[in-house]
């Protein structure tokens, strides 16, 4: 009885947690990075964890896919078809994986500064939203697109990513403005897919 009462308590202070407000973190992350468009942040890690900072001590997949971390849904060990997310994210950033991995507010300002750093090593001084998805490409764990089913991967990934940024629901819950994205010209003929 005591542990059925301890994995409740644990499982509603994660719950908490989850829902915890990260706001602060991203205002934070957009104050020190200004050229990144607000909601991005949120709706990748949204998108990545449902905005739930995920810790090495939760239990593996079943499948043996690999395990997202951080609030951001980084990864460390692509298990060989993955991109390795983290260590990446740990070097664009230069705050050390373990500090990324344990703390939610470093994991937010680490994704932000690797964002930046590749926006400013594509070119990209300011980027709206539709403009984001070479940014959006360097970061994500998902191999690049090479064959059919890493396209389609790779593109449901930015529709999810898209999507919360045109839901006002969301924009609401993480109060940013509505970039009113054009979905259907960002995918083209993809989106019927």
């Amino acid at each position: 009885m005591q542990r059925w009462l301890l994995l409740l308590l644990v499982a509603c202070a994660n719950l908490v947690h989850a829902q915890g407000n990260y706001n602060n973190y991203f205002t934070e992350a957009y104050s020190r990075y200004p050229n990144i468009p607000k909601g991005m942040l949120e709706a990748v890690a949204y998108t990545n964890t449902h905005v739930r900072h995920i810790t090495v001590q939760e239990e593996l997949s079943c499948m043996g896919t690999p395990q997202y971390l951080t609030v951001m849904g980084l990864i460390a060990d692509g298990k060989g078809v993955f991109r390795e997310t983290l260590p990446l994210v740990a070097d664009r950033s230069g705050i050390a994986a373990e500090v990324i991995k344990a703390d939610p507010r470093q994991a937010i300002l680490a994704y932000a500064a690797a964002f930046s750093y590749f926006q400013d090593s594509l070119g990209l001084s300011f980027v709206v939203h539709a403009d984001a998805v070479p940014v959006l490409l360097q970061l994500s764990e998902l191999p690049m697109p090479v064959e059919l089913v890493d396209d389609y991967a790779m593109n449901s990934q930015l529709y999810a990513v898209y999507s919360f940024l045109n839901d006002a629901t969301m924009q609401q819950q993480f109060q940013f403005a509505d970039p009113q994205v054009d979905i259907q010209a960002l995918f083209g003929s993809n989106l019927v897919v």
